[in-house]
């Protein structure tokens, strides 16, 4: 009984729906009039422009229709996306209400708010596992192969070696250079003056119409107190500007080389030479009687064993010679610990690069796959 109920429904339903069809059409064709070629070509044109405007019109209207749907499609997708980040947020992702288990090894409490773990001693003991687990492995993969970097880097090593102990040989030099200087300048103050060289010095110089020009300041000099007022001039010039650093010169060892006064406005000790410093430091008064006292060469370069034995207030040929000399023998010493302290940075970034190459860092990031397992040396024929 109830399967043929349910036929008789279903044929009942769709003579419903056939008559509601014929009875549209039916009235469809009563309110239509029927019009023949003639009639539809002596149609009035007003009416046609009123509707090509209904059809601009429904147009306009089913394109704003699209735009409102695409803008509430688009408005739907950004707030799923606000809900699934604020469900990752509270931890969701699984079932229990938004909790998540503990990842860590034999645990089974619930993870802490944006954590996976519930402390951090799971987190510890799950690295712990992670580096017993692929860490064998890794150094096994190290050892099969030689490392060209590594190779590289001790030739780096040795090349860096044998520059500091040159250097240091340099250093050693220039620090007995140094001593000699001292003492030909104590030998040379043991002097004394002859007043026939000082005579014929004078003489020699009798051409006062030649002019030389200041290298600082530009102004013609007389050749005879060129040197003389060139040292003055850029002393003075130089005496307008200040080195400084914010720590003191702490070399063992090294004797007079900055002159590390502490600027207590600016908070920097003076980094020029101490020899040189004409901020913070002056030139001794001449006695009457002091001797010049500079080795005097031959052919520009060979020693002669003897001295200039003029009073060094009138000797212009040999102004500021102990000065000169000691400025050369220090800058000299400061180039050979710059170049030392290069040395010592350098050895320090080729130890450190090696040391953390076969770290446990890089091991665990970094992996060489070696495809072919018979060639276990990667170099070319050359590098080896």
């Amino acid at each position: 009984y109830t399967q043929y109920t349910h036929i008789y429904t279903q044929y009942t339903h769709s003579i419903h729906t056939v008559y509601i069809h014929i009875y549209i059409q039916y009235t469809y064709c009563i309110h239509t009039p029927w019009h023949s070629d003639d009639e539809e070509a002596t149609f009035d044109p007003v009416q046609r422009k009123r509707a090509v405007k209904v059809k601009h019109v429904k147009r306009r209207e089913k394109r704003w229709d699209k735009k409102d749907k695409k803008e509430v499609r688009r408005h739907k997708q950004k707030q799923k996306h606000r809900e699934r980040v604020k469900h990752s947020e509270r931890g969701g992702g699984g079932g229990g209400g938004g909790m998540r288990q503990c990842l860590g090894p034999g645990c089974v409490e619930v993870a802490r708010a944006g954590s996976k773990y519930c402390s951090e001693d799971c987190g510890m003991k799950l690295a712990t596992n992670r580096i017993y687990e692929i860490l064998p492995q890794r150094i096994q993969q190290w050892q099969q192969s030689p490392c060209i970097a590594e190779e590289q880097g001790k030739k780096l090593l040795e090349r860096i070696r044998r520059d500091q102990q040159s250097a240091r040989l340099r250093l050693t030099d220039m620090e007995k250079r140094f001593h000699e200087l001292e003492g030909i300048i104590a030998k040379a103050k043991q002097q004394v003056v002859q007043q026939d060289e000082e005579v014929n010095e004078a003489e020699g110089d009798t051409d006062t119409d030649l002019q030389i020009f200041c290298v600082s300041c530009s102004h013609p000099v007389n050749p005879k107190v060129a040197l003389r007022h060139m040292e003055r001039c850029y002393a003075k010039y130089e005496s307008q500007t200040s080195f400084g650093s914010m720590y003191p010169t702490r070399i063992e060892g090294a004797t007079r080389l900055f002159c590390d006064v502490y600027n207590p406005q600016s908070k920097t000790y003076c980094k020029r030479l101490q020899v040189l410093c004409p901020e913070h430091s002056r030139d001794p008064k001449v006695t009457v009687d002091e001797v010049c006292g500079c080795p005097l060469v031959r052919d520009v370069f060979q020693p002669t064993g003897e001295y200039c034995r003029v009073s060094k207030r009138k000797c212009n040929k040999h102004y500021c010679w102990e000065k000169l000399r000691r400025a050369e023998v220090d800058l000299e010493r400061v180039r050979v610990w710059y170049k030392l302290d290069e040395l010592f940075e350098q050895e320090r970034n080729v130890r450190t690069a090696m040391t953390n190459r076969a770290g446990l860092l890089a091991l665990m990031l970094h992996q060489t796959i070696q495809h072919d397992p018979v060639t276990t040396d990667l170099r070319t024929a050359k590098d080896r």
